[in-house]
């Protein structure tokens, strides 16, 4: 999606694994019968691009995934060549294993190739717009590498539990398509839904890139719907939290903000820190707002708290506090907007 700081650099720290109980007793109860890695965003360009990839494969071989899924930006470029890179490091790592690939396509993957700096970086590693999946046939390119039909709303079973897989041009008619197909994931069995596109609600910053709703309207009457936003496997209802931007001196920028929820009996507070989305969008000036959101399960339960809100430059240099009122949490159904509009405060950049 190319927003925040690079996900291409990010990978390495960011594989995460999944297990699924799936046993009397709950989720997450007894042994797993499911084992499934997550790496999204592998933008891959050249072949030597592929060495963090390789090494995510890698652990989530060692630790005896049954799946490893893909959510989109396979690609930087979205040229055929990565899609073949990709598939000689899954070759290299999974042959013979029956481990099953989980993959859907992201914006990257359709037109990475026509993205201003990374054309320029195409062209400078020797690779041309002549060989991208959007011009040569995206859907015939699929399947001759990765062996697998294409089609704008896939279903993969594995170990007996269904992946359901949204391309990226296809997330606003998911409703439609789970209307008409959703009668196989009705019960109680856990299934389990992907997509590159940020379902709206579940990202703290997605720069009005989400996918309006979508996956809301198709999955609100499956509750054994899982996605992969947080290691419980279940939808996230989050807390909005919105303030006015911090006023920098004239030339500078905020690096991040933190909200902090800071109990009254004293307990420990939770601390949440967001990079400012002006800052990684390299914009010249904050906006008038900021708008947050995060996991209302984190708040503390059933206790009064107040919400700080401080703003930081890139050297850590903190800004006075903006204090909210007093807010009392009802466990499991603390679904609020937060407004601190009480004052402005001021950051100042001392650079030595």
């Amino acid at each position: 999606m190319n927003i925040e700081s690079s996900r291409r650099g990010f990978i390495g720290g960011a594989a995460a694994f999944f297990v699924a109980g799936c046993k009397t007793g709950g989720w997450l109860a007894g042994k797993p019968r499911l084992r499934f890695g997550v790496v999204s965003d592998i933008h891959v360009t050249t072949q030597a691009s592929c060495a963090m990839t390789e090494k995510a494969f890698r652990y989530f071989k060692s630790r005896g995934a049954d799946a490893v899924m893909i959510p989109g930006d396979l690609t930087d470029w979205g040229l055929k060549s990565g899609f073949e890179y990709i598939k000689s490091v899954w070759d290299k790592v999974f042959s013979g294993t029956g481990v099953v690939p989980l993959f859907c396509t992201g914006n990257h993957d359709f037109d990475g190739w026509a993205y201003g700096d990374m054309t320029m970086e195409m062209h400078a590693n020797g690779y041309s717009e002549d060989e991208a999946l959007a011009r040569i046939g995206l859907e015939e390119e699929w399947e001759r590498i990765f062996g697998e039909k294409y089609a704008p709303f896939r279903v993969r079973t594995v170990k007996g539990y269904d992946f359901v897989s949204v391309e990226w041009d296809s997330f606003e008619k998911f409703p439609e398509w789970m209307e008409a197909n959703g009668g196989r994931f009705k019960g109680g069995k856990p299934f389990f839904f992907f997509q590159h596109m940020p379902a709206r609600g579940t990202t703290s910053d997605s720069g009005g890139w989400d996918d309006k709703g979508a996956a809301f309207a198709a999955l609100k009457e499956f509750p054994n719907a899982r996605n992969t936003v947080n290691r419980s496997g279940r939808w996230v209802i989050v807390m909005n939290c919105e303030f006015p931007s911090a006023v920098p001196p004239a030339g500078g920028r905020v690096f991040d903000y933190e909200i902090r929820i800071v109990p009254k009996d004293g307990s420990e507070p939770m601390a949440k820190k967001f990079l400012s989305p002006a800052y990684s969008r390299m914009a010249k000036y904050e906006p008038k707002g900021q708008r947050f959101w995060f996991d209302v399960a984190e708040l503390p339960q059933d206790v009064d708290y107040v919400v700080e809100v401080r703003a930081f430059n890139c050297f850590g240099k903190e800004s006075q506090p903006l204090v909210s009122g007093v807010w009392h949490s009802v466990p499991g159904l603390d679904i609020h907007i937060i407004y601190i509009y009480k004052q402005r405060f001021l950051i100042i950049m001392k650079l030595s």
